[in-house]
């Protein structure tokens, strides 16, 4: 299993659906330990992941979305990081230690 993907899914949906309903997008993502993705739009769920967002309210588009899979979950702690003068960025921050 890979580590780490980092990925704009531009606003989380394929013109038949979610992209989480999607079995090419399944079979990438599933393939890595923790997912990070960009224009999420809305809160992202796959089996065997535990997702952490940060959902953009106020602008159009946006939002965050790291998924962690559940065999290394309990190595991870999601951090929470206040940044006041930027309303527009989304963080998520999951601190996790070495992986091997």
């Amino acid at each position: 299993m890979d580590k780490i993907l980092t990925w704009n899914i531009g606003g989380g949906a394929t013109t038949t659906g979610p992209k989480s309903d999607d079995p090419d997008f399944l079979n990438i993502v599933t393939g890595f330990q923790i997912v990070c993705l960009q224009e999420s739009v809305t809160e992202a769920s796959l089996p065997g992941f535990t997702s952490y967002s940060n959902l953009r309210t106020s602008l159009k588009g946006g939002g965050v979305t790291t998924l962690v899979h559940n065999s290394i979950r309990k190595y991870c702690e999601r951090v929470n990081v206040n940044i006041k003068d930027d309303l527009s960025l989304n963080t998520v921050v999951i601190k996790i230690p070495m992986l091997t």
